[in-house]
């Protein structure tokens, strides 16, 4: 799987060519083919692993310090598989969210929120 983080798509409610601290936006890898390849990064976390920014620092208003948040964030399409292939290798239970409605995660991390219009339990490989 590979998860990507893109600023850049105009149109998209996460866009922008510049993030809060001068940096130029650009396309970030989150993960490639199932391994992390990067961070989103704002300078000071940059800095804190010695790398430089990516262009992730985000701030809620003029007078907050910019965090590194994400932006457009979406799982690039994987092959060409069949809609059941896509569930095969699940043994222990997950969810399909064919729509949503809403979601969103505490500034803390430690209570996230899914709302799903149409949603399917996955057991055993099938929904």
């Amino acid at each position: 799987m590979t998860v990507v983080d893109d600023p850049t798509m105009e149109g998209s409610f996460g866009y922008y060519k510049y993030d809060d601290e001068g940096v130029p936006a650009r396309k970030r890898y989150l993960y490639r083919h199932g391994m992390t390849n990067e961070f989103i990064l704002n300078r000071e976390s940059a800095s804190l692993l010695g790398l430089e920014s990516n262009g992730g620092g985000r701030s809620s208003a003029w007078n907050m310090e910019p965090l590194a948040r994400m932006s457009t964030t979406y799982i690039e399409p994987g092959g060409d598989h069949s809609f059941e292939e896509l569930f095969e290798g699940i043994s222990r239970g997950g969810i399909y969210i064919k729509s949503f409605t809403e979601w969103n995660i505490d500034d803390i991390r430690l209570h996230e929120k899914y709302v799903g219009k149409d949603a399917y339990l996955i057991e055993r490989g099938g929904t």
